[in-house]
């Protein structure tokens, strides 16, 4: 199997309030993603580089993390709830 390229598009579906949670923290490597937000019968779409999304993960899983340890647990949950999304995404490319 040929190497995956890190720019290529990856597509997620967050709810409204992951999206606004996303906006509010502006975690780096989001700019580029948030932009793409678009509204469908799905919910959010959001369409960023394969490397972006993975780096977007990695802020979000850590922030999940933090919020489970203050017993956040309205944050935890949507952070989580985020996570799984981008994961399920990058499973999904990686499986093409």
């Amino acid at each position: 199997m040929p190497p995956r390229n890190p720019s290529s598009k990856v597509t997620f579906y967050v709810t409204q309030e992951g999206l606004a949670f996303l906006r509010e923290y502006d975690f780096p490597c989001s700019e580029h993603i948030l932009v793409t937000a678009t509204v469908t019968e799905d919910g959010i779409r959001l369409i960023g580089t394969r490397s972006d999304v993975g780096c977007l993960l990695g802020f979000v899983a850590g922030e999940a993390n933090h919020s489970r340890e203050q017993r956040r647990t309205r944050a935890a949950r949507i952070f989580d709830e985020l996570a799984d999304a981008m994961e399920s995404a990058l499973a999904a490319y990686f499986t093409m």
